[in-house]
């Protein structure tokens, strides 16, 4: 039997946030055990789909790994040793199957600094590289046309290291949650989302939109670490960043409650309907792990 971890740590973070507290609930909570149940089972479905955040940041770690490895190995073919550059993944970031607004993970930052900084660090890693570089002019030239005939074939050599979601299974997910955010308490309380963040002072419709708000106050980050953080336009940013998250968990726990409540008996028979699927993608998470 598959054993199943709670997602109240994640959950009830929203629910410790300040701001629009409350503001975003429409009619009564959720069934306290039809909430329990629905968190533990979407949380195992979730978790052998979509990985964790450490899984999905060890399957992208893998996959960048594979594709440098295949572009050394050709430009090596071809006289070149190859600069390689380093990735800019870092985070497994959040999962929300199609961007349902009620399966999206709570969290109290979008990680959108923590992004920022690690592309920073790759820009200034590059530069110290191409500043170190001794190659001639021509010599460069036949480089970059090694390399632009070396990354197709790495790219078909590649191999994405997370595991594939079987269609059916990934649509019949998503339809659910569809029909569940259809239902009256969760159509309310998502309904009441964009009065919540407006009252906390961030007019997003939905997280999408808060997101997108908090990404463009952040400057390049193609200027290096020292230069983008010393701009005034970056703590204004951060600050922005943490704001929203903050507002969006209060705003969108009394939906993803409702949602989670309501799909309870559905996900029951998702995870019958799929226990051979769901055990076989938990197996490949653990050899993902294991490579990385």
């Amino acid at each position: 039997m598959k054993k199943i971890i709670s997602l109240s740590a994640v959950l009830l973070a929203g629910a410790l946030t300040t701001g629009c507290a409350n503001s975003g609930a429409a009619g009564a909570p959720a069934e306290p055990a039809a909430l329990e149940q629905g968190r533990a089972l979407y949380e195992q479905v979730s978790n052998s789909l979509y990985g964790t955040s450490a899984d999905r940041l060890a399957a992208e770690k893998a996959t960048a790994a594979r594709f440098q490895g295949a572009l050394a190995t050709c430009m090596k073919a071809k006289g070149f040793t190859y600069r390689q550059a380093p990735s800019e993944q870092q985070t497994g970031g959040p999962i929300g199957p199609d961007d349902l607004s009620s399966l999206t993970e709570i969290s109290d930052d979008f990680g959108i600094a923590t992004a920022k900084h690690h592309q920073a660090e790759v820009a200034d890693v590059l530069r110290k590289t191409n500043e170190a570089n001794e190659m001639t002019a021509e010599e460069e030239v036949q480089y970059g046309k090694a390399l632009s005939s070396c990354t197709g074939v790495a790219a078909k050599a590649e191999q994405q290291a997370s595991p594939t979601i079987p269609t059916a299974m990934g649509k019949e997910l998503t339809d659910t949650f569809r029909e569940v955010e259809k239902t009256p308490a969760v159509a309310d309380a998502l309904a009441a989302y964009g009065p919540c963040m407006k009252a906390a002072g961030i007019a997003a419709k939905d997280r999408s939109h808060a997101y997108q708000m908090a990404l463009a106050k952040f400057p390049p980050a193609d200027r290096g670490v020292a230069a983008m953080e010393a701009d005034p336009q970056w703590a204004e940013a951060v600050a922005f960043e943490k704001k929203a998250a903050a507002a969006d968990a209060t705003c969108r726990q009394p939906a993803q409650d409702q949602a989670l409540a309501a799909a309870a008996p559905r996900l029951q028979t998702f995870v019958t309907k799929y226990q051979a699927a769901l055990d076989a993608a938990d197996a490949n998470w653990a050899k993902i792990r294991a490579e990385v």
